[in-house]
């Protein structure tokens, strides 16, 4: 039991369902000035500082009530997925039942992998493209300090730099001087 500014003393049970309120007021996104005019309105006769309190004991109150198993948590959001699913056809949502479809199996992992970067020759080409633009831009300054601005600065697939284009015919042009 605590004293409340009043005086009054408020009993475990009250303390217990005031915390739940902050947690559910928390879990909305209630921070501590809206909790203050929450607690004022619902004449909680309590300062700030008791409503840290409550926000203490909210705070440990959900860490225990979240599930720590994985198995039970996977579970859940599949229920909770196939519920929501169930909620959009009766009601003729049939776009957004789609959508929970796709959130469901890409929650089974039924989806392949997506490869970014992937050429129709091979793997995908693994460069450092902060690196690369740097390297490049170094290579633009030399021709253009050693007076070679009208020049073709080419570079194969690979991101290496080639002297001529007759060297390699796949390689792209890209202008040194803009």
């Amino acid at each position: 039991m605590a004293a409340n500014k009043g005086g009054r003393i408020t009993t475990n049970t009250e303390v217990a369902l005031r915390v739940d309120e902050v947690l559910r007021l928390r879990l909305d996104g209630a921070q501590l000035h809206d909790l203050v005019q929450y607690a004022a309105e619902q004449n909680w006769d309590v300062c700030s500082r008791q409503i840290k309190r409550y926000i203490t004991a909210a705070d440990k109150l959900l860490a225990a009530r979240i599930e720590k198993d994985r198995g039970k948590l996977f579970a859940r959001a599949l229920s909770q997925r196939e519920a929501l699913f169930a909620r959009c056809i009766n009601a003729a949502d049939y776009s957004t039942a789609a959508r929970v479809l796709r959130d469901r199996d890409a929650l089974l992992n039924l989806y392949p992998q997506e490869t970014k970067g992937a050429t129709p020759n091979g793997p995908p080409i693994q460069i450092n493209l902060f690196q690369r633009v740097e390297d490049l831009a170094q290579q633009l300054r030399s021709r253009v300090d050693a007076g070679i601005q009208g020049s073709p600065l080419l570079i194969d697939r690979s991101g290496e730099s080639l002297d001529t284009a007759s060297a390699h015919p796949e390689a792209d042009r890209v202008s040194a001087t803009g």
